[in-house]
């Protein structure tokens, strides 16, 4: 009974998993292969597609993702901040994307934006925790900026925080007004808002000959001990829901027939059962990553099956991901794209932002968007338009495609409406 009141909180949880990611590393690699890792996963530059596990080895990328997170929820305890759906899902972003692009270094000042702005505002921070933590999203900037060969150090690290402070105290009224233009109906709203910056960033640093152009850093070989710790995380997550969840099948249900339209709390609705339903998403990306798409099990693609993951309990399930998922795929058809091309891998993993999409419209409407998304990040390059600043890619093509569909369907039901 006190192991099952212990589990019932999400700090217990979230702790117990990413300390077992930490002892874990030191079952790979040396205590000195993973410093030095460390040191070379600081030291980059970050710009999309940084794998970690490449530039730093698995033991040191392991590191990094726990202390990131354990750092955070450190913080997060000491602010008094309850945990719900919306910052647990933002703690497991804040895990698959130190895979590939956050680390220990580059994300605090960000967040220390976001706390003064809650300052100036005179508010508590809680209110505005979870834009923060997802407007790490910018964190490549603050590495770009900090070992930039135009400026010598430590100007360059000073410049560089001075921008994350800038950048986390300008996300939150950004990404408010962001949400307005797809309805709730791109997951990634942050992501929308941190291209858009991202953008506006790149263009004034390259007046000052800043030029940032996103690289390729990809392992081809699928990683066991990635694999592993997968299947062990996403068993965990279920055998949790199942032990502590109530109602499970008929709350998996409600969770099922849900749309996942901003906002969809479902820790705060279902408890434990979100855990149930997180599992069963990792599960299922794994067995897409490495069946389907025969793509490699690296840092990026461990990230992206993460974010899935970690939005289980704030929006998605099987049922709304798998006909964006298909859409994606029947559209690299048309395109004569390989399907486990790095691009078209994590287009079709991040492209399940679209999920509310196919919950409220249906299942064609659902294929739409995943076509969409995968022709919008293949053939505008998305990317190029902030340089790689910002890690949550899809976000912005989701937005884009989101604001573009949903208005569209919601005529034509509209007028079908009418004629009946």
């Amino acid at each position: 009974m006190n192991l099952k009141n212990s589990l019932q909180s999400p700090y217990n949880v979230l702790v117990i998993t990413f300390c077992g990611v930490f002892f874990y590393a030191f079952t790979i690699d040396t205590p000195a292969t993973i410093y030095h890792g460390l040191i070379k996963i600081i030291s980059t530059t970050d710009i999309v597609l940084a794998d970690y596990i490449v530039i730093g080895g698995t033991g040191a990328t392991l590191v990094n993702t726990a202390l990131v997170v354990l750092i955070n929820i450190l913080l997060l305890k000491r602010l008094a901040i309850p945990l719900n759906g919306a910052i647990i899902m933002a703690l497991w972003l804040l895990a698959a994307f130190s895979f590939f692009g956050k680390n220990i270094f580059n994300i605090w000042s960000i967040i220390l934006g976001g706390y003064l702005y809650a300052k100036y505002q005179k508010q508590p921070f809680k209110k505005f925790a979870l834009v923060t933590l997802l407007s790490t999203a910018l964190s490549p900037l603050v590495s770009q900026l900090a070992f930039a060969p135009q400026v010598t150090q430590p100007y360059s690290f000073i410049m560089a925080n001075i921008l994350g402070v800038l950048v986390g105290f300008i996300m939150p009224p950004i990404s408010a007004n962001a949400m307005k233009i797809h309805g709730g109906y791109n997951l990634y709203n942050v992501g929308f808002a941190a291209g858009v910056v991202g953008c506006i960033f790149l263009a004034a640093l390259k007046n000052f000959n800043f030029a940032t152009l996103p690289t390729v850093t990809w392992s081809n070989d699928n990683n066991m001990p990635l694999i592993f710790l997968s299947i062990l995380i996403f068993s965990y997550l279920i055998v949790i829901g199942l032990y502590c969840g109530e109602n499970n099948y008929a709350n998996m249900r409600r969770i099922m027939n849900s749309s996942g339209c901003l906002v969809s709390d479902y820790y705060d609705k279902y408890a434990a059962t979100a855990y149930l339903n997180m599992g069963l998403l990792g599960m299922f990306s794994l067995l897409v990553v490495l069946f389907l798409l025969n793509a490699p099990l690296n840092g990026p693609t461990l990230g992206g099956i993460l974010t899935i993951m970690g939005f289980g309990c704030f929006g998605k399930h099987i049922k709304n991901i798998t006909p964006i998922m298909l859409g994606c795929i029947i559209a690299t058809f048309f395109g004569h794209w390989e399907l486990n091309n790095p691009t078209i891998v994590l287009a079709i993993l991040f492209s399940t932002c679209l999920a509310p999409i196919a919950g409220q419209f249906g299942f064609c409407f659902g294929l739409l968007a995943g076509f969409l998304h995968i022709s919008v990040v293949m053939n505008i390059n998305i990317g190029l338009m902030h340089g790689g600043l910002n890690l949550y890619n899809n976000g912005l093509a989701g937005g884009l495609v989101a604001s573009v569909l949903v208005p569209l369907i919601e005529a034509l039901k509209q007028n079908d409406s009418g004629r009946l």
